[in-house]
């Protein structure tokens, strides 16, 4: 979100010049951090100078922690969507190992009893050392 305004409501029911119900919104300037103020809903171009703060001047501290809390909380949701997209990427790398094992498995099906596994060659070498002539 921008450092400007945000929160377009009607609860005020204030009219500008035009006699339109003039849209409220909440500052999220460092100054102004949370307070409310209207201003003509009118399209640009077609506006009047109608702008009002509804809400009274915060303490210095009260604003400053607002202003503070909104920017952690600004750098938490950053945070989270790049450990989502980590997420996302480590999903997609297992589906493909996953992918390649499956792959291996139906191979492995397919060759069948043809293929001599490493269980029978190691087994074969075994017998082969036991019968040996030169124990």
């Amino acid at each position: 979100m921008s450092q400007g305004s945000s929160s377009s409501s009607y609860g005020s029911r204030r009219k500008c010049c035009y006699g339109v119900v003039a849209s409220q919104f909440t500052a999220w300037t460092p100054n102004n951090a949370g307070r409310r103020f209207n201003k003509c809903s009118m399209p640009n171009g077609q506006k009047c100078k109608f702008w009002e703060l509804v809400d009274d001047e915060l303490p210095v501290r009260v604003t400053a922690l607002i202003s503070n809390l909104k920017n952690e909380n600004e750098a938490l949701r950053r945070e989270r969507n790049l450990l989502l997209m980590k997420v996302v990427e480590i999903e997609s790398v297992l589906a493909g190992d996953v992918a390649k094992i499956e792959d291996f498995k139906e191979l492995d099906d397919v060759k069948g009893d043809k293929d001599v596994s490493k269980e029978k060659m190691d087994g074969g070498l075994v017998s082969v050392k036991e019968s040996s002539p030169n124990k």
